[in-house]
């Protein structure tokens, strides 16, 4: 067995590991996600 394939079967077997990338990886992109929304929104012109 290669060496990356030992890896991937690891990975898949720790529980907790996918638990934390299941939860981590969408709250990561859903904030770097609405950063960028909230920084395109246009500012109100001032009178």
């Amino acid at each position: 067995m290669a060496n990356g394939d030992n890896f991937w079967k690891r990975l898949y077997d720790n529980m907790w590991a996918l638990l934390v990338l299941g939860l981590g990886i969408p709250i990561v992109v859903y904030t770097v996600w609405g950063m960028i929304e909230i920084l395109n929104v246009p500012s109100l012109p001032v009178n």
